[in-house]
């Protein structure tokens, strides 16, 4: 879902990406910039988590987890109706 909203943010004209290195993928090589992206933020999450002593290690995959879910319905939300619901958080 996130993927496909995060693809979706580059064409309208009232959403960013603000992610800086998904960004410089998809001006570089596109929309498999985006997946390539995607998957190297999944590696490193698996492979911190796998270094990680237990409980620590679950504890990252959570907190990791948790962010992405929020950023990831972020994105849906603001593609849906043009205002990004967390933007009020942002400083």
């Amino acid at each position: 879902m996130d993927l496909i909203a995060t693809i979706l943010l580059f064409p309208v004209p009232y959403a960013t990406e603000l992610n800086p290195i998904t960004t410089y993928f998809y001006e570089a090589i596109g929309v498999p910039g985006v997946v390539l992206a995607g998957s190297a933020y999944a590696a490193v999450v698996v492979l911190t988590g796998h270094y990680l002593s237990k409980p620590y290690d679950t504890l990252f995959a959570t907190g990791a987890v948790l962010v992405y879910a929020v950023c990831a319905i972020n994105n849906v939300v603001l593609l849906f109706s043009g205002d990004a619901p967390f933007e009020l958080f942002v400083v």
